[in-house]
């Protein structure tokens, strides 16, 4: 069984568009009790992206999402399940 991978989000730009990932750590505890917004690489480079205050698609679909490994933006593959659990995205680059 592979661990899940939570990836925290950082700002890259004064707008708040781009995310960049930070390290990766697998302690959910760690990540969702001090990120508002991280990746959860839930199989190898497939990553759901969670939200510790309510979204709405109009708030995350605008953000530009960077892969954890090559840092290129990545696509939305599948909507969101609520207000915190977000879209799944994957780096065409990487899959």
């Amino acid at each position: 069984m592979t661990d899940i991978v939570y990836h925290p989000l950082i700002d890259a730009d004064t707008d708040g568009i781009e995310k960049i990932p930070m390290f990766g750590n697998t302690s959910y505890g760690a990540v969702n009790d001090h990120h508002g917004l991280y990746l959860e690489e839930f199989v190898p480079r497939r990553y759901r992206l969670q939200a510790s205050t309510p979204h709405s698609m109009t708030d995350y679909l605008k953000y530009k999402i960077h892969c954890p490994y090559c840092g290129e933006v990545m696509d939305s593959i599948a909507p969101h399940l609520d207000q915190h659990t977000l879209a799944v995205y994957t780096c065409k680059n990487c899959y």
